[in-house]
This record gives structure tokens, C-alpha cells and sequence, in this order.
């Protein structure tokens, strides 16, 4: 999955679920060799912060850590997906409880085949987050979103999360058109230029209207993030 441009190397999510079960969800893109310490540490650290001066050992919920990683944490295991539990060390099978759990999703060791249709729900996951925003809408829709209202929230999601980058940027825009006309608005106050004040307001709206069509933003977008008129978008992109 491509994120920010891939720029970042950590997704870092925290849920609760009905059953007020806490997940901490990462995605890590690089290899860390303290990657497992850190894992360790998030679970602990989500695990007692819940509860607070007076409460019982009894409130506590479980917590659930998954680590999606897009290298192989695990060389000895040729499973994609592993769970890490408390357990008694000469019997297996005897859990201390259920309030611990640790996934790891190691990407590079599944085999997915794209030719035909994907089946699993970790294999719909798995492809997504090696293929989102990699390949195009039609072939996601084939492989991944028809049928499937879980993928398909997950897209949007990712849509809006991608895009939250550049709109950053262009909220920046909007705001340094505000602040320059609010210092030009001082500026023609103090000097009694009316026409200069004018101009370069429209100067610092124009500025920022063709950023933020350079992004690909409609003209609508554009006039609804600047609070202006549709049709003095269109005379700043004319210019």
C-alpha cells in the first residue's frame, strides 16, 4: 500500500470494538530490529493505561496488537500469519489468558494469484495493502471491492487518508490567501488604498486557486474551500 506518497514507513491505528476489546493496528514498511521490543511495549502500555486511580484488576479488556509488516520478521516460519499468546512453557496448550494477543502479517510471504479471483479475507487484505494505489480502480473492482462492503469502506478510507496530504497543502494555501489579505487589508486601512488592497487580494486568491487545480481539485472544490464564487475561480484559472 502506497502511503503519502510513501514517504512514511509506520501506520499506527487504535480501535475498540464493541466488546470494548483495544487493537493497535501498524503497518511498517522498513525493517526494525526492535520492532518486536516495540510491539511488546505499545500492548503493555495500551493494556495499563485503562484503568485508572481505584479501579479493579477485574475492568480490564483485552488488548490486541497486529502488525502488518511488508518484510519477513520471521525467516524460520513459513506462514504468513503468526499469534503470539501467553502460555505456559512445557504445555502448549494452556493459556494463561485471554487478554493478550500479538499478530504479525508478514506481506512478502503470500502467495497470491491474481489471475483468478481472490477468496480469503486475508487474502483480500493482503492485496490490499501490497496493491492499493498501485493498480487501477477496474482491476481493483474485479479482484478486491465488488461484493464486498468491508473492501470497499477500506478503499475510501484509504482514499481520504491519502488525499488528507494534499489538502493540507492546500488549507495552507487558503490560509496564506487569508493572512496576506488580511495584512493587505491593514496595509490599505493605514494607507487608504483601497485598489491596492483589492489587487492583491486577488493576486494571493488567484495563487491559490491554480495550486490547488495543479492537485485536481474541481472548479467547484476550489470555490468551496476558498469561499468564493464559481465563476471567480474561473477568472483566476483564466489568467
Amino acid at each position: 500500500m502506497t502511503i503519502a506518497g510513501g514517504k512514511e514507513s509506520i501506520l499506527d491505528v487504535k480501535a475498540r470494538d464493541s466488546a470494548n476489546r483495544q487493537f493497535n493496528v501498524e503497518i511498517q514498511v522498513f525493517n526494525d530490529s526492535a520492532f518486536r521490543n516495540r510491539t511488546l511495549y505499545y500492548w503493555a502500555k495500551l493494556y495499563t493505561e485503562q484503568l485508572g486511580e481505584g479501579e479493579k484488576y477485574g475492568d480490564l479488556n483485552p488488548v490486541i496488537c497486529i502488525n502488518v509488516l511488508d518484510y519477513v520478521q520471521f525467516k524460520g516460519l513459513d506462514r504468513p500469519h503468526s499469534c503470539f499468546l501467553p502460555l505456559e512453557m512445557t504445555q502448549k496448550d494452556m493459556i494463561l489468558c485471554g487478554q493478550m494477543q500479538i499478530h504479525f502479517f508478514e506481506l512478502p510471504k503470500m502467495n497470491l494469484d491474481v489471475r483468478n479471483n481472490l477468496h480469503t479475507r486475508l487474502e483480500k487484505w493482503a492485496y490490499f495493502f501490497i496493491q492499493e494505489g498501485r493498480v487501477s480502480e477496474e482491476e481493483l473492482e474485479r479482484l478486491l471491492l465488488k461484493g464486498d462492503s468491508i473492501m470497499k469502506k477500506a478503499h475510501e478510507s484509504y482514499q481520504k487518508f491519502t488525499i488528507e496530504d494534499q489538502y493540507k497543502e492546500l488549507y495552507d494555501a487558503r490560509e496564506k490567501a487569508r493572512k496576506d489579505e488580511a495584512s493587505r487589508n491593514h496595509y490599505a486601512h493605514e494607507e487608504g488604498r483601497k485598489e491596492g488592497r483589492e489587487e492583491g487580494l486577488k493576486e494571493g486568491l488567484g495563487e491559490s486557486s491554480r495550486k490547488m487545480k495543479k492537485h485536481g481539485l474541481t472548479e467547484k472544490q476550489i470555490a468551496e474551500m476558498l469561499e468564493i464564487t464559481l465563476s471567480e475561480v474561473e477568472q483566476y484559472l483564466k489568467r
